[in-house]
Parts: C-alpha cells; sequence; structure tokens
C-alpha cells in the first residue's frame, strides 16, 4: 500500500508540475504523444537550413521521425514540433505546395502541446498564403564536404558555371549539388531515401532575379 501511494504521489507531483510550467502536453488531439521527445541533432539542423535555403523538400526527408524541437515563446499548442514536419511544413508554405501537407505530424510531450501544428494547420496557412520563417542558416564548408565535394571540385563547378569565387553558395542551387544531396547523412531510412530519389530539382528564384552571382545560371 505504502509504495502504490507513493507511486501515486510522484505522479500527481509530475502531472501538477507540468501544468504549471504551462506546457500542458496532457490537453489536446496530437497526431503521437511521448514522454521528453528526442533533441535533433546539428546535423538535422543543418538539413533543415539546406531545406529552406535551397527551398526544396529534398533535404528534409534526411531528418528523424522522432527528432522534436520545443521553442520558447510560442502559442499554446505549437510549443512542440517534429523537425522533420517544420520542415516540410516550411517549403510547403513558402512555395504554395499544399501537397507536403501530408508529412506532417503533430506532436505533445508530458510538458509541451503542439498539437495545433497538424496537417489541417499546414494546408490551411497555404491556402491562406502565409509567410513561412526565413531561410535557414547553412554551414556551406561542411555540406560540401559531406556531399563529397572537394576544394577542386567546387573551383571546377565555379568555371564551369562562370560564376566568381564569392558566388560559391550560388553552387547550393545547382544541379550537381542537389543529387549529391543523397550522400548526406541520412537519420531517417532507406524508404525515404526512394522517396527523395524522386523529388525534382527546381530552380531557385534568385537563378531569375537580376543583380546576383547566380543569376540565369543552371537554368
Amino acid at each position: 500500500m505504502g509504495f502504490c501511494g507513493s507511486k501515486s504521489v510522484t505522479l500527481a507531483v509530475a502531472v501538477c508540475g507540468a501544468l504549471a510550467l504551462g506546457g500542458c502536453g496532457l490537453a489536446g488531439d496530437p497526431d503521437r504523444r511521448v514522454v521528453f521527445g528526442e533533441p535533433p541533432t546539428d546535423m538535422e539542423f543543418q538539413h533543415l537550413g539546406l531545406a529552406t535555403f535551397i527551398q526544396s523538400e529534398k533535404p528534409c526527408y534526411l531528418i528523424s521521425y522522432d527528432a522534436i524541437t520545443t521553442p520558447a515563446m510560442v502559442a499554446y499548442g505549437e510549443q512542440s514540433s517534429f523537425l522533420r514536419s517544420d520542415c516540410f511544413r516550411y517549403i510547403a508554405i513558402e512555395g504554395q505546395r499544399i501537397e507536403l501537407c501530408r508529412h506532417i505530424v503533430s506532436v505533445n510531450t508530458l510538458l509541451y502541446a503542439g498539437h495545433k501544428l497538424n496537417r489541417q494547420h499546414c494546408e490551411e496557412s497555404v491556402r491562406r498564403g502565409c509567410c513561412a520563417p526565413g531561410t535557414g542558416r547553412v554551414d556551406r564548408e561542411l555540406v560540401f564536404e559531406l556531399a563529397g565535394f572537394t576544394e577542386e571540385d567546387i573551383e571546377a563547378l565555379l568555371r564551369k558555371h562562370e560564376i566568381p569565387p564569392s558566388g560559391t553558395y550560388c553552387l547550393l542551387f545547382s544541379r550537381e549539388f542537389f543529387k549529391a544531396i543523397e550522400t548526406l547523412p541520412n537519420f531517417g531510412n532507406d524508404e525515404d531515401l526512394e522517396e527523395m530519389k524522386k523529388v525534382e530539382w527546381r530552380p531557385h528564384q534568385l537563378l531569375r532575379l537580376e543583380g546576383y552571382p547566380c543569376t540565369g545560371k543552371f537554368l
């Protein structure tokens, strides 16, 4: 009896603590529920940054199904989300591509509620023409290296496409790099890799704007 009573008190304290912190992860109707969640790796954040930078969902397939973010100072019901879902949602909204919302899975943890960030929310955001978060940060040297590009490869591509060294970042928009994304660290699964290979290259908007080193390249 004493042991059972102790467990009940511990559970009560945990529940009260969760509610006191304002997370209210016990409420709502998310697609998935987890206790605490697994934080994303630095490389997975690179995948997210790369996806938003090149405006393509291809790197999103490399992100784990379990990596969860819990940003501070956000609305109730948007306190937790899978990084993978964030990635697809940002690309869906930015590119007005409602079909990508099928990848969205909402999640609640014990302390944080993210049930509002579901597929319906994504689709409604696309229909309303909402603005996605800004372009992500990419460690160019790291992703080029992991994609198998040597300094000689990069110099050769710059010459081939007549891009000055100051426009090295333009190579992230190239067809050559787009293909090489498949060789970056994969936190998903083999099925994801096959799906990712079906994603088609799309010209980035900078390629059509005047005044950039990338203007008119790769088209």
